[in-house]
C-alpha cells in the first residue's frame, strides 16, 4: 500500500465529500417525487426539453469514457492486470469523480 502523503489524504477527503453530497443530492431528488418513476420520467423530460442539455450530458460522456481510457492505460503502466483495472473502471461508471480519486491516491508508483 502506497504512503499516505498529503495528496493523498487531500484526494480522499475530496472522494469521500463529493460521494456524500453525490448520495445527499440523490436522496433529495428522489425526496421531491411520489415514485422513481416520476422522479425519472420527470428527469427525462427536463433533458430532452433543450437541446443544450443533451450537449453538456454527451461531452461529460465522452470525457468519462477518456477517464476510462487512461485509468485502464495507466493501471497497465503501473503493473494492474485484468479484473483490478476492470474494477477500477466499474467503479468510475458507477461514482465517477470519487472513484478516480480514490485510484489517484492508490494508485502505486510506476515499474
Amino acid at each position: 500500500m502506497p504512503k499516505i502523503t498529503l495528496a493523498r489524504a487531500l484526494c480522499l477527503a475530496a472522494a469521500a465529500l463529493i460521494f456524500a453530497w453525490f448520495v445527499a443530492g440523490a436522496l433529495w431528488w428522489l425526496a421531491a417525487y411520489e415514485s422513481v418513476g416520476a422522479a425519472i420520467t420527470d428527469s427525462w423530460q427536463t433533458l430532452t426539453s433543450n437541446v443544450m442539455n443533451l450537449i453538456i450530458l454527451s461531452d461529460a460522456f465522452f470525457f468519462i469514457v477518456l477517464v476510462m481510457a487512461w485509468v485502464l492505460r495507466d493501471a497497465a503502466e503501473r503493473g494492474w492486470r485484468g479484473p483490478r483495472r476492470w474494477g477500477w473502471v466499474l467503479g468510475i461508471m458507477l461514482t465517477g469523480c470519487p472513484a478516480l480519486l480514490v485510484y489517484l491516491a492508490f494508485r502505486p508508483e510506476k515499474n
